[in-house]
């Protein structure tokens, strides 16, 4: 008799039967995978293909990359109800109380494609490969193409924010722009995934930019789920004209109101943001999505407030890179985010903010990181964020203080 997939310690669907790709072009089983050495520059990109035999879309098919050594470790932990360290975004996740992507997927097995948990659990059995696919996200056909600079992102993730910190002397020179190749097999792939996939999630960074993305729009059946994610600073109106026969979802990434949003996510206008998300919401079931990161906590009553009657999905995603984890926030904000937090209601949010330890270091990377771009653009935090005030005036007397103790 097949195990069920309730019947397993610690599971997750999406190493068998789902696939993504990241702007580096590596094969890997969701968005959330993790790996320690991530990844700053090129070279380190090529060391970590190497070290852990990863596959990749220039030169390795799909079934290169399920067949690896290390995908077979790690399925093989899974049916085992062990963590591997891919897994650890969503291990904190769940750790602090939150619903992670893993239990996401699980309950998505039980509900809207239970026509497909037996055959699930059948190629978790068996470790055959997948027949379908729950939601593939190919980045890679796009990149780190994207138009903003969001202080809580990733160089590798926006070709925007790479520019700036290129500009800003913070990493070596590069390209800015990450677009793999992708080899013939790639393409004999992506048809098969596209053809068998339950949902598919638009390719980011900003998916609204790539030109390819036109083309899948093309070949998606009609009635197929589509997903995604968009800053809301593209005219929509070409992705309208060819999505509307699908059923979709739309997430518009926000961080706040209107002030937070635009100085989070620079250099982006609210007015246009809005506009977007109104033509959207004629065709599609729209809402907007946020990250939850050191400067936003505390500021989603003026968010409600800001949107107005447009849905808003609380199911966020929480940011552990620094400087933007929770980590940076000192006691005396914390406090006033936490009284945010309790007048809006966002309980599970609360004890995630009051287990999170403050590290000075990090507070300080966070105020440096802003100032330098604030120099750049002309911008300044604590107009749009008061209770940071003292602390950002203070950062190189804080700095010295904190050298001099270590020294």
């Amino acid at each position: 008799m097949t195990k069920r997939l309730e019947d397993y310690k610690w599971i997750c669907p999406q190493p068998f039967a789902n696939v993504s790709t990241d702007p580096y072009g590596v094969w890997q089983p969701c968005c959330m995978t993790h790996f320690e050495e991530r990844l700053s520059t090129d070279k380190d990109w090529e060391e970590l293909l190497t070290k852990k035999d990863l596959k990749n879309v220039r030169t390795d098919s799909f079934s290169d990359y399920y067949r690896s050594n290390y995908m077979s470790e790690v399925r093989e932990a899974f049916r085992k109800g062990e963590q591997p360290d891919m897994c650890k975004a969503c291990v904190h996740t769940e750790k602090n109380g939150l619903k992670s992507l893993r239990q996401t997927s699980i309950e998505r097995f039980n509900n809207e494609f239970s026509h497909k948990k037996k055959e699930l659990e059948r190629i978790i059995e068996e470790d055959c490969e997948p027949t379908f696919f729950e939601s593939p996200m190919l980045i890679s056909l796009g990149g780190n193409l994207c138009n903003l600079k969001c202080g809580m992102c990733h160089d590798f993730v926006s070709s925007a924010r790479k520019a700036e910190s290129i500009k800003l002397g913070e990493i070596e020179k590069s390209s800015a722009l990450l677009v793999p190749n992708h080899c013939d097999k790639f393409y004999e792939d992506l048809d098969f995934i596209i053809d068998n996939a339950l949902e598919f999630e638009l390719p980011q960074a900003e998916p609204l930019l790539v030109e390819y993305n036109y083309e899948i729009l093309k070949k998606l059946k009609k009635g197929c789920k589509l997903k995604v994610v968009t800053n809301g600073t593209i005219n929509p109106d070409r992705f309208i004209s060819l999505a509307k026969h699908l059923d979709t979802t739309i997430n518009i990434s926000i961080e706040g109101g209107k002030d937070v949003n635009t100085y989070i996510r620079y250099p982006s206008k609210w007015e246009t943001i809005i506009e977007t998300y109104d033509k959207l919401d004629k065709h599609f079931d729209v809402s907007f999505m946020s990250t939850i990161n050191s400067l936003n906590i505390g500021k989603f009553t003026q968010l409600k407030k800001d949107i107005g009657h447009r849905k808003w999905n609380q199911g966020s995603v929480i940011v552990n890179n620094r400087p933007y984890t929770l980590s940076a926030i000192p006691d005396d904000v914390k406090e006033l985010y936490l009284n945010d937090l309790y007048e809006f209601g966002m309980i599970e949010l609360i004890s995630y903010l009051e287990n999170s330890m403050y590290d000075k270091k990090i507070m300080i990377e966070l105020m440096q990181h802003c100032k330098r771009r604030d120099n750049l653009r002309g911008t300044y935090l604590p107009d749009v964020f008061p209770e940071w005030r003292k602390y950002y005036e203070e950062t190189w007397r804080l700095w010295m203080d904190m050298s001099w103790t270590i020294y």
